[in-house]
């Protein structure tokens, strides 16, 4: 009785813990973001969709002076964070502030993680996905023109801006209310995005990714690479990669740029 007494007391200390982390976690998250939107006009925590009855969810800046006709262009910024972490509280404060008063309204969304040995970076990209479809399909609402939006993001965000920009509209389709939605990417800055995806021995340029624990799938890893989708008619991209990359090699920026030039 004593030794179930202590495990119990001992097993709600530990889930104690990982709440009071969790809530800790959430509040510093908040004070992050009060602080990088402050003086801004800004919609926070819009629900674009729902994945497994859990909200999924992006904030939307807004000019405070409507200076286009049709609507406010738009930037979408997709944060990195190995598509398992990360948060898209990073975007406020001087250049959304410099957009705005542009006229340019910009959106900063979160989407579904990948899980070890669970699930791929599917759900990330099909997230996005639903996020500029969900633009669409309420540009009205928040003043936006749903033919002038730019994607960009870093790492992470780098590849699921690409993907957004070359991946056909058919694929990774996502919320039931959003299918038959077709947004269009007037350009793209992808940032340190990995363009080609290899098994856990690279490939021939040293871009290699890691199925979070899962078995290495060949067709898999081609629907997730952008290299694979490079086409005629695809929007202007603006490419950004530092040369000393050591995590995502400059190789693949290279590789890709000289793909759509040709």
């Amino acid at each position: 009785l004593a030794a179930l007494l202590a495990a119990s007391l001992i097993s709600g200390t530990f889930a104690q813990s990982a709440q009071e982390r969790e809530a800790k976690k959430l509040a510093e998250i908040k004070q992050r973001a009060d602080r990088l939107y402050k003086g801004l006009n800004v919609e926070r925590d819009v629900v674009y969709k729902k994945f497994k009855g859990k909200d999924v969810t992006m904030d939307i800046v807004l000019p405070r002076e409507q200076k286009f006709k049709g609507g406010a262009p738009i930037l979408v910024n997709i944060h990195g964070g190995g598509w398992n972490g990360g948060d898209r509280y990073h975007v406020g404060g001087p250049w959304a502030k410099a957009l705005n008063e542009k006229g340019i309204a910009v959106a900063t969304i979160s989407y579904t993680f990948a899980e070890d040995g669970k699930t791929d970076i599917t759900n990330c990209i099909t997230d996005v996905k639903d996020a500029l479809r969900f633009l669409v399909k309420n540009s009205k609402k928040y003043g936006i023109d749903p033919t002038r939006m730019i994607t960009t993001g870093h790492s992470a965000g780098g590849h699921l801006a690409f993907m957004l920009a070359m991946a056909d509209q058919n694929l990774f389709l996502g919320d039931e209310s959003l299918q038959g939605v077709k947004y269009k990417v007037a350009c793209a800055v992808p940032q340190s995005g990995p363009v080609l995806f290899g098994d856990e021995k690279g490939s021939e340029y040293g871009l290699y990714f890691v199925l979070f624990g899962k078995p290495y799938d060949r067709a898999l890893m081609k629907k997730l690479s952008p290299i694979n989708y490079v086409k005629k008619d695809l929007p202007p991209m603006l490419i950004l990669h530092g040369k000393n990359d050591e995590l995502v090699p400059i190789e693949g920026a290279e590789l890709i740029k000289s793909r759509l030039e040709a």
